[in-house]
C-alpha cells in the first residue's frame, strides 16, 4: 500500500477488505496447463498473498501506537509486489529467455534494495509482453477469436492498471477523499487478473 494515513476506522476496515482482494487474485492463478508443477506459479501465488497480507497489517498497524510494525508491513508489501512482477515475468516468459533471464537476474539482486523500481522494470516488461502476444495471438484457425480475447484482456488490463496509478497519484492531493485508496487496491488487483488470463 502506498503511504497514507486512513481518515477513521470505517475506511480502516475498508482497506483492510479490499487488500484481500489480492489474495483472492492469488486464488485465481491458474495451474500450469501441462499439469506440471510449477514452482515459479507459486512463488507468484505467495507473492501475491504476501501483498494481501502485508497491505492488511499495514492497515490495521496504529501509525502513533505501532510506526515500527506499520513500517515494516510497507517495505513487505513493496517487496511483495515486486517479487510478484519479477515471478509474473518468469512465469509468462513471453519475452524469450535473451531477456527473461538478464532481466530477472538483476532483478533479483536489486529487489531488496530497490523494489519499486523492479516493480516499474516489470510493469514495463508485462506491457511488452501483451504487444507480443497481441501480435501473434490466435494463429490459425482460431486467429480472430484468439486475438479478440487477448485485446480485451489487454485493454481491461491497462484501464485497471491507469486507474490505479491515478488513484494513487490522486491521494497525495486529495488525502481526504474516503474510498480512494481502497480503489486502488481493486483496480490493482483487477489489472493482475486481466494479466493472468492472457498471459499464462
Amino acid at each position: 500500500s502506498s503511504k497514507c494515513v486512513d481518515l477513521n476506522k470505517w475506511e480502516t476496515a475498508l482497506n483492510l477488505v479490499t487488500s484481500l482482494y489480492y489474495n483472492y487474485a492469488a486464488s485465481k492463478i491458474p495451474d500450469n496447463p501441462n499439469g506440471k508443477r510449477d514452482i515459479t506459479r507459486n512463488l507468484y501465488r505467495a507473492a501475491l498473498h504476501g501483498v494481501g497480507m502485508g497491505s492488511a497489517v499495514y492497515h490495521a498497524a496504529s501509525p502513533e501506537y505501532r510506526p515500527g510494525l506499520r513500517n515494516a508491513a510497507r517495505r513487505l508489501d513493496y517487496c511483495a509486489v515486486a517479487t510478484g512482477y519479477l515471478t509474473f515475468t518468469l512465469c509468462h516468459s513471453r519475452l524469450g529467455p535473451r531477456v527473461t533471464r538478464p532481466l530477472c537476474s538483476v532483478s533479483l539482486v536489486a529487489l531488496p534494495f530497490q523494489p519499486i523500481t523492479v516493480a516499474a522494470l516489470h510493469t514495463l516488461a508485462t506491457e511488452a509482453a501483451f504487444l507480443k502476444v497481441g501480435r501473434s495471438a490466435g494463429k490459425g484457425v482460431n486467429r480472430l477469436e484468439g486475438s479478440r480475447d487477448v485485446r480485451h484482456h489487454q485493454l481491461a488490463h491497462s484501464l485497471a492498471a491507469v486507474g490505479a496509478v491515478a488513484c494513487f497519484k490522486a491521494e497525495n492531493v486529495h488525502r481526504k477523499l474516503f474510498g480512494l485508496h481502497a480503489l486502488w487496491h481493486c483496480l490493482g488487483a483487477i489489472s493482475i487478473m486481466e494479466a493472468n488470463k492472457a498471459l499464462l
